[in-house]
């Protein structure tokens, strides 16, 4: 009993605005707690607390030095509670593999059993919703005896038989007998799923690019999170360059001569340097998009020298939903041209957003980025495909390093999704130190499989990485800090000779959420895509509006939209709308119009209620019903209509019979786009050549009639013979 509690008494302990006299004894000494096959069944009642591991000092603790852990516990009851009791205990051994880290931190189960550090009640009372901080020194005989590791540690506070646990791990190295695994982090710094930023109101667009850019948005915070971390960055070209709406030329009519454009460099240009002779007058920054982005683009080129950049697709398209719905086409498109729609080099990374695609697909966003192989005649750098590791066959249970080839010889990355999952998490520094001593104890592991060969592994994000700048500060701090970690540009994993043997992708099943991007709604969209570009091609002046529904539409198919459906929603709503209001803003007049003549003329009213003039606009006109009692000889010649009017568009016809015509209008671009909906003009159809033979014929009846009867009348004589014989011939 006495040596229980000199065990119990071995570390001091200091809580925040108390102190604690130090406790003779030795740690190492403490009893083992063996496991209890039947723990789990008879959990302990929930204590009204919180205990969570804020900070470990060191962050990997080392032989002969003592480590401290600060402890913090939150009172979540609604009354004030004292006499806290708090333990501390730690596995015998380490976590020799990432099953056993995974099984310690999801169900307590430590291999060889927990020894007890403290058991220490803690003075004083913490009222609702307050909270203490602990700070615990722990001696070197704490430690584990293997030569490096991460040991199970658990947190309990304890209001009698109420008891609050908190399962976390302690990084320890004793003894170099590994090779270090090169670790590189790389994260995609894409756009937001706002559908503000493809709005056709310029306030609002540009509020929400200034938003999204700016030191207050995710953005920012990520860029002051990560700031002087071993990081590459994949960078969506939409963010450093080309407008949010681009200049209408270059969106309708690509360059006559390709010329790929460079990758962004992270450094400045040779010939930059300081100007001399007479000072050139540089017009002010006016766009709050383009001042934004010049912005941004400053920072990440301030951080380029051990930040290097990765190149996406520009807007970042769903390669994975485009490829596995056979749009190659549109990926085509997509992949080989920026915003501006001139043809660029292909993007040097492509990063699918679901966990395993097929054969067929890679070789879809391959062939569609120019590059059928990696190495190819493209211009450009070879492109590099992000994969899951669980996508790639694994040998004899040791995780290979992250460069693979294909069977095709296309250059991938396999990435290590739960060390990527656990850095996702680092949103709140309440957690962030718990979920650094996991991502530890699981590169300890993983090292494990094999520590004597020279691995790699990569780590990466989300789309839509949110961070506490401080707790991701501190975690680049602590893998900076472990001796079995070398932090590694993610760039040097794509060097020749970093590649290992050829393997076959596995059969993952796919974790993402799923694409808004079915087949019909490709289709629609690129429908929506025509029309837009028809009726930009006949605006004498396209104005952003347009050139901003032409990028909200490009903008539907960014994988981020799989993290915001709703929003994805929201923005096709959006676009649908004004789409219609454009292509319906040209129209024709429906009416009834007489025509009574056997050719000539047929005249047609259009209207055009834009608020800009258009040229080049072509009316057709298609007479209906089996036998057309009416023929369109000349089509009518394309017209300029000014904004907000009308205007009369004739057309050559030819009358065949007399009646009713029904005729259906069609408007359309120079290029065959259909503007609107059909409208039908009913043709009352009178030829003259009918009026003429009916006239004569009923003249030549009544010369008939009337010769008729004359000679039916000349038959009868006039004078009886007596009255002839009473004429006096003398």
């Amino acid at each position: 009993m006495n040596a229980g509690r000199a065990a119990r008494r071995a570390l001091p302990v200091a809580l925040a605005g108390a102190q604690f006299l130090p406790l003779a004894g030795v740690a190492a000494a403490a009893p083992v707690v063996p496991p209890h096959p039947g723990a789990a069944a008879r959990p302990a009642e929930p204590a009204p607390l919180q205990v969570h591991l804020t900070q470990v000092t060191p962050a990997v603790a080392t032989a002969g030095q003592p480590v401290t852990l600060t402890i913090a516990i939150t009172n979540t009851g609604s009354t004030t509670v004292r006499g806290v009791q708090l333990r501390v205990r730690r596995g015998e051994r380490s976590a020799r593999t990432r099953e056993e880290v995974r099984r310690w931190d999801a169900e307590g189960q430590a291999a060889g059993g927990l020894r007890a550090l403290v058991d220490q009640r803690v003075p004083g009372s913490f009222a609702p919703g307050s909270t203490g901080t602990l700070a615990i020194t722990l001696t070197a005989g704490a430690l584990p005896g293997d030569p490096y590791g991460a040991a199970p540690v658990e947190l309990s506070a304890h209001l009698g038989e109420r008891t609050a646990t908190r399962r976390t791990f302690l990084p320890y190295f004793r003894i170099k007998e590994y090779t270090p695994l090169d670790i590189a982090f790389a994260a995609p710094l894409t756009g937001d799923p706002n559908p503000a930023l493809y709005s056709t109101d310029a306030t609002e667009r540009e509020l929400a690019w200034s938003r999204m850019l700016g030191p207050g948005g995710r953005l920012g915070r990520l860029l002051d999170g990560t700031a002087q971390a071993p990081l590459t960055w994949a960078v969506d070209p939409m963010l450093t360059s080309g407008p949010s709406t681009p200049p209408p030329a270059a969106t309708l009519s690509p360059s006559p001569s390709p010329s790929p454009s460079p990758s962004p460099s992270p450094s400045p240009s040779p010939s930059t340097g300081t100007p001399t002779g007479s000072p050139t007058q540089v017009a002010p920054r006016t766009d709050p998009v383009e001042t934004a982005r010049e912005d941004f683009l400053e920072r990440l080129v301030a951080d380029g020298a051990h930040q290097p950049w990765w190149q996406l697709p520009a807007g970042d398209p769903d390669v994975s939903a485009l490829s596995r719905n056979r749009a190659n086409p549109l990926l085509e498109r997509l992949l080989r041209t920026d915003v501006a729609a001139d043809p660029v080099q292909p993007p040097a990374v492509l990063w699918p957003a679901a966990d395993h695609l097929d054969q067929d697909a890679r070789a879809a966003i391959f062939s569609a980025s120019g590059h059928a192989r990696s190495g190819g005649t493209a211009p450009g750098p070879a492109a590099t495909m992000i994969v899951p590791m669980s996508s790639i066959d694994q040998v004899g249970g040791t995780q290979p390093s992250a460069p693979h080839r294909d069977a095709e010889g296309r250059l991938m990355l396999g990435y290590d999704e739960e060390l990527s999952r656990l850095w996702a998490t680092l949103r709140q520094r309440r957690t962030a130190t718990e979920t650094t001593q996991r991502f530890l104890a699981e590169t300890a592991a993983l090292l494990a499989q094999s520590p004597s060969r020279r691995r790699s592994v990569l780590v990466v994000a989300p789309r839509l990485l949110d961070v506490d700048p401080v707790a991701h500060r501190e975690f680049f701090a602590a893998v900076r800090a472990t001796p079995w970690l070398n932090p590694v540009p993610a760039d040097t994993l794509r060097q020749p000779g970093s590649t290992t043997t050829t393997v076959q992708p596995g059969s993952s099943p796919t974790t993402t959420r799923e694409s808004p991007l079915s087949p019909p709604v490709i289709d629609s969209l690129q429908a929506q895509r025509a029309d837009l570009l028809g009726i930009a091609s006949i605006l004498t002046a396209p104005d952003a509006a347009v050139t901003a529904l032409l990028i909200g539409t490009d903008a539907l198919v960014a994988t981020v939209w799989r993290d915001d459906p709703r929003g994805w929603e929201r923005l096709r709503d959006r676009q649908r709308a004004a789409v219609q209001e454009l292509t319906t803003g040209i129209s024709v007049r429906p009416s009834a119009v007489n025509f009574f003549a056997d050719s000539g003329v047929l005249q047609v009213t259009v209207v055009n209620q834009l608020d800009q003039d258009v040229r080049g606009l072509r009316l057709i006109l298609n007479p209906e019903g089996r036998a057309s009692r009416l023929r369109i000889l000349t089509q009518p010649e394309p017209v300029t209509i000014r904004k907000n009017s009308r205007t009369t568009v004739r057309a050559t016809v030819e009358a065949i019979a007399a009646g009713t015509v029904p005729v259906s209008t069609r408007l359309t671009t120079p290029t065959g786009i259909t503007l609107g909906s059909d409208a039908t003009v009913r043709v009352t159809v009178q030829p003259t050549n009918g009026w003429a033979v009916l006239a004569v014929g009923a003249l030549a009846g009544v010369v008939f009639l009337a010769g008729l009867y004359r000679t039916l009348r000349g038959g009868k004589p006039r004078m009886t013979s007596e009255e002839l014989n009473r004429i006096d011939l003398t």
